[in-house]
Parts: C-alpha cells; structure tokens; sequence
C-alpha cells in the first residue's frame, strides 16, 4: 500500500463492511449448507461436494476463536472474508482510478451489495470465494502496473488456493488469462513458469484432505471419498449428477436467464446507475477491464446457467462478476468528484457523496440480509430432538431437516442418545452400506427397507421426518408433533402436546425476511400443525393452512396439504384445483400428480386421471401408490391382464408390499389363472398368517390344488 491514504481507505471499508455485517449476522445455524459446512469442518470431517478442504481447515482455526457460539463463529468468518474481499475491491478500483476515495465508494457498494452481504452472515463459501476471485483481479492488475517479473507467481498461488475453496475459479480462466496476456506479450516472456505453475499446483494438495479425513473416524463424511472413484465424483461434483451440462428445456432456459439478469439488476439498488455509467462512459478508455468484465459475467452466467441445478432462489451466484461490475463505479465517482470541484472547492461535498452511495446500496438491502434475529433452524433442529424418546433413531429426508439436527448432534452435542440417519445414505453409508447411494433403484429402495426394517424391530424408537410412501408388517405411523413415529398395529401412544414442548420463536414473526429456504422450514410448521389437528377438526386444519398460503405463496407443501384435507372431505373438486397448484410450483411432484389423478377420478375424469398418474411414474417409476391407483382402475376396467402387470411391478420394487399378493391373486383368479393365484395367495399368507380372512383363503387355495390334481 502506497500512502496513509490507503490505510485510511482501506480501513473505512473494512469497519463499515464488519460493522454492516456484525449487526446483520445470523446468531446461530442457519438453513441450507450452513449444518453441512460447519459439521464437517468443526469435526474435520468431508463436507458435500467439492469438498471446499481450505473452508474446512480455515473454519476449524478460527473456531478455537471463543466468541459466541461454534456457529456464529463460523458466520462471523463469512464476515470477514467478505469485509476483506470489499478491501481488495476498494484497491483494485484504486489502481484503475487513481483515486482512493473512489476506491471507497466502490468498496462500500461491494460489502453492501445483495449478494455478498447474504453470504457474510452465515456459514457459507461463497464469500471465500468472491474474495479470492478478488484477490487474484487484484495481483494482476497490481502485477501489470508494476511490472515485476515474480508477481504472476502470487497470481498462481492465490488461484490455485481459491480452487480448493472451489472449483467455480476454473469459470474465470479466461478472465483472467486475458487480463493477464492482453498487451504483456514481452512482460510474459520474463516470467518464471516454472516457479508460477509450482505455486499454482502447491495449493491444490489441500484436496489430499478429503481422503484422509475420510479414511479418518469422523461423525461426518459425505459420500465417504476414501477411494480414487468416489474421491474423483466428489472432487468434481458428478456424484450428483449424471451430466456435467445441464439439459435445460426453451422455457427453462429463458427462465433461469432472466432470473440470472433480475439477480444482477438488484445488487445495488439503484446503485447500478454507477456502474452502468461507468461502463458507457469508460469503457472504451478501458477495453482490457471491459472485456475482463464480459468474460467474467459470462463465465458466472454459464455456471448459472448449465452447470449448477440448484435453484436460484436458494443459491447466491455470481459474486465475483458482482464485484468486478462494482468496480466501475470507481470511474463514475471519478466523474462526480470532477463535477464538485466546478463547483466548490470543498473536499467534503466529494466525501458526502460516496457517503450517501454507501448508505443508499445499506439501506436498500439491510432488510433482505438482516438475519439477526433468525433463529428458526437452530429452533427447528433443536424441536426436532425435542419430540423423541430417550435413546431414539430419526430417519431423515432433506437439507432443512438433516443438517440443523445434525450440527446439534455432532458439534454442541445435544442428545447423544439420538441417532439421525439421511435416508439417502449420502451421510449415512455406516448404516446403508457404502455401495448404497450408486445402487440401481430397485436393489436401492429393498436395502433402504431391509436397513430400516431391520431397525424397527430392533426395538429402539424409529421416528421419520417425512411421512413414508412403504409400509412394514404389523407397524403404522402416527404423527408426534414434526416427526412421524412408527407404532406397532394396536399400539397407543399417551397423548401428548409437543407444540407446547417446542420453541418456535420467529416462525410466526412476519416482520423479519424470510428467504426460500427459511420459508420451507416454516411451511413444514404450519402443514404439520394442520396435520395435527386433521383427524379432529378438519375446518381449522384448513383454516390453519390457508393462512400459511397467504404468507408463504411459493410453498407447494401448502396446496398439496389442502388438497390432502380436500380429498378427505370429498371435495374432489376443490382438492384437484389445490394439487394444480401445487404442480405449477414443483412439477416434478410425484405425489401431486398422482393425487391430481385421484381426485379427478372421484369427478369421472378417467382419461385425465389416467394421465396424471402416468406423469407420476414417468417422475419416480418407484411410486407405489401412483401404480395402486392405476391398478385399481384397470382392475375397474376389466383390464385385467394391465392390472396384473401394474401389481407384478408393485411387487417387485416392494417384495414385502402384503396387500400386493391378496390382490394380485384375485387378479388371476378373475382371469381364471387359478394356479397362479394359489401362488401368490400362498405368499401373503406367508406374510399375514393371522389375517382373520386366513382360514377362507387356505381353502379357497385347497380348492384350486384338488382341482388341479383332478385334471
């Protein structure tokens, strides 16, 4: 740094950045990756995939530190790694502009734009990597001012550092190559290559981490990358996915792009005039940093675009283009400081105007970043814990309902008793088997019911956090509070009133902002709540969920639980109108679709209902109450050799699916294939000896072996 001046500068945006982000900060465990990350670092254990090993040994130092909680430390890291990254874009705008105040003002609208100051607040990467990408724009602009023959070095060391935090950096290779080469073609030869590639390629020994601790006795380790296949998907992110290019449709493709746009558009709150100046008005005087900047967007859109799935509503993409387009705000403050001292020679008019930037891009998104007060997935991992037994086993599905439960368990300890498992054995290979999660489908979903089968039985209590679709013999499901509980047939639980054990703090606080993932967590509140209350007084359960529609429109658990309710009032009507829009929201909902069919059925809509319970099979083959239904009206329909394949495959993908053999066998008994039916007869009473029904089948199966002796 050149100057006191810089200091100062650089100082101000610092602060003003932590200051912002320390009155912002979520105080504990936040929704999404948040569990996942500060698990696995604090245990040093293997996060999901790419692994980010340098988050996980950097979050682990900076735990020691004793301030708040293990959570909030990691949160307040994310802080500082973007107070740090709006440092480095304060200088960066510096070395273009000339201008240190500029520098700030450019400083102050990165730490405050949209996407950065989300990612602050909580325990995530992304704020890591927008300071890396910023780094690395940084040494080379810093590099190709003052032309020194080892600065590529400090380039290559910093890039290969922000690969192993992740694997995104490789989007903005053309970025920076550009910027690198364009115009240093004689400065290029200069270099040390050797010496730059050496500390490029130093760095990335860091991903040696994830097969060590995962070869390592830790409580968490996704997809256990211990071998060179699973270390590779890992490394690479293909274990979620087939294809590294995603196939998107015409309208999804338009969709997601002018969703990408609308994400830049509302960075900086009317700030973006800055920047859009800054490009008209500069950008031709600065074609090396324009084309930069285009190759950066593009690399950040394509990412966007093609190559992450998740939604964007849930991930922040597009940080670093974010804080490059930032920087050429640097040239319209230029412009504006030109402007004042025509008219006053008084320095501060210059200061009040970056001031009021600052305070424009603060006040528009305080709001939507303020996560102070957000404590609803601490809450709800905590009341998660709190409806089980002592010594229980919880089978989980989803983010929201593995990852707070599991921060408590495995990092602040609560109820050591507890075993959690995620029912796609991505966490939980100990349990499933490490092959579990690559099993084709059908040999998939017998060993997730052989494993967890085997646990009922075993005599521990057995609770699961979504209703499941497979049934086991001689157990039921009650609902207790969030979770669902597995019961033998004739067994009666105590009454209990678990919303009075739970603390639901800001669930039904409206005037904190809730993003969609927070929104998700407090649907699931309102729809188990209504849930609750649906045996005994139906009308309030509506009441109760189509108040939670008002406030929480884009949830689609909503309308499905409406529809529910609906279809048990035999409002068939009002019940598919619910599950069309519960489509609208997710469409690839197995289970709308198939009680969309239901409910059009009940009006006389065959061939509509029929197509609706296809939808579901095409979304998830291994649907069984989709293939039930479809049975069932097949059977009504005299189709009975369809019917009989419907149940054939009902019955492979769920061998001990009881009702299956009964039916079945009336199938071939009406088809007259007696023989066949004394078969599979045989087989549920195997299954059901105790069947009060027993005595009348074991005849009817005699009958049709005498028959068969006599012919």
């Amino acid at each position: 740094m050149d100057s006191r001046e810089g200091w100062v500068a650089c100082s101000v945006v610092f602060a003003a950045a932590m200051a912002a982000y320390l009155l912002t900060i979520c105080p504990t465990i936040y929704v999404g990756d948040s569990g996942d990350f500060i698990s696995a670092s604090y245990t040093l254990g293997v996060a999901h995939p790419t692994g980010y090993p340098l988050y996980m040994l950097v979050g682990k130092v900076f735990s020691f530190i004793h301030v708040g909680s293990i959570a909030y430390r990691y949160n307040l890291l994310g802080a500082v790694f973007g107070a740090l990254a709006a440092v480095l874009a304060c200088w960066s705008s510096k070395l273009l502009t000339k201008s240190w105040l500029a520098g700030v003002g450019v400083g102050l609208m990165v730490a405050y734009c949209a996407a950065l100051w989300d990612q602050t607040t909580v325990a995530e990467v992304y704020s890591l990597n927008g300071l890396f990408t910023t780094l690395v724009m940084f040494l080379i602009l810093q590099w190709r001012e003052d032309r020194g023959s080892r600065g590529l070095l400090w380039v290559a060391l910093a890039f290969g550092f922000g690969l192993t935090n992740h694997v995104s950096m490789v989007m903005y290779v053309p970025a920076f190559a550009y910027l690198i080469a364009a115009g240093n073609r004689r400065l290029l030869a200069k270099q040390d290559v050797k010496a730059s590639v050496a500390a490029f390629l130093a760095p990335l020994l860091l991903y040696l981490y994830l097969p060590i601790a995962a070869s390592g006795n830790t409580r968490h380790n996704w997809h256990n990358p211990n071998n060179l296949q699973r270390f590779m998907s890992h490394v690479t992110g293909t274990v979620h996915r087939a294809n590294v290019v995603l196939s998107l449709t015409k309208e999804q493709f338009f969709e997601r792009f002018f969703g990408i746009l609308y994400h830049y558009l509302r960075q900086f709150s009317g700030a973006d005039l800055l920047v859009l100046a800054g490009l008209y008005r500069h950008g031709g005087k600065n074609r090396v940093f324009l084309n930069f900047t285009g190759l950066m967007v593009l690399g950040d859109v394509i990412y966007a675009l093609f190559l992450n799935d998740v939604s964007l509503e849930i991930t922040t993409f597009c940080i670093p283009s974010i804080i490059v387009l930032g920087v050429w705000a640097g040239f319209t403050f230029q412009d504006i400081f030109k402007w004042l001292r025509k008219e006053t020679q008084d320095v501060k008019w210059q200061y009040a105007a970056v001031a009021a930037v600052g305070l424009i891009v603060f006040a528009a998104n305080y709001w939507v970043n303020d996560k102070s007060q957000n404590v609803i997935a601490y809450d709800f991992g905590m009341n998660l814990l709190k409806t089980v037994d002592q010594n229980a086993v919880i089978f989980a599905e989803g983010d929201n309902m593995i990852l707070p439960a599991t921060y408590l368990l495995t990092v602040e300890n609560v109820r050591p008793d507890v075993s959690l498992y995620d029912r796609s054995g991505i966490l939980s290979h100990g349990l499933y088997g490490v092959d579990y999660f690559w099993l084709q489908p059908e040999e998939h979903q017998r060993r997730q019911y052989e494993v967890e089968y085997n646990m009922i039985k075993s005599g521990r209590p057995v609770y699961y956090t979504t209703l499941p679709d497979m049934g086991f013999p001689g157990y039921r499901y009650k609902q207790t509070g969030l979770l669902y509980r597995v019961v033998a047939q004739n067994e009666t639980l105590p009454p209990v009133d678990y919303w009075k054990r739970y603390d639901i703090r800001e669930v039904w606080n409206s005037t904190i902002f809730r993003d969609y993932m927070t929104r998700g967590v407090v649907g699931t509140y309102y729809v188990r709540l209504a849930s609750d209350y649906e045996e005994t007084d139906k009308d309030k359960s509506l009441t109760i969920l189509r108040k939670a529609a008002e406030i929480l429109p884009d949830n689609m658990y909503i309308p499905y639980e409406l529809g529910q309710i609906l279809l048990a009032k035999k409002d068939y009507k009002g019940a598919a109108e619910e599950f069309r829009k519960a489509i609208g929201l997710e469409p690839k909902s197995e289970k709308s679709h198939n009680n969309l069919g239901y409910a059009l059925m009940k009006q006389g809509q065959k061939d509509a209902a029929v197509k609706e319970y296809m939808t579901s099979l095409k979304i998830d083959p291994y649907y069984g109450k989709a293939r039930y239904n479809l049975a069932v009206f097949l059977v009504n329909e005299g189709r009975y050799p369809e019917a009989a394949e419907q149940y054939r495959l009902m019955l492979t993908y769920n061998p001990d699916y009881v009702k299956g053999y009964f039916d079945l066998g009336l199938i071939y008994y009406n088809m007259s294939k007696r023989s066949e039916a004394a078969v599979v007869w045989e087989k549920y009473l195997q299954l059901q000896p105790n069947d009060p029904a027993a005595p009348q089948i074991r005849a009817k199966i005699q009958e049709i072996q005498a028959a068969a002796k006599n012919q």
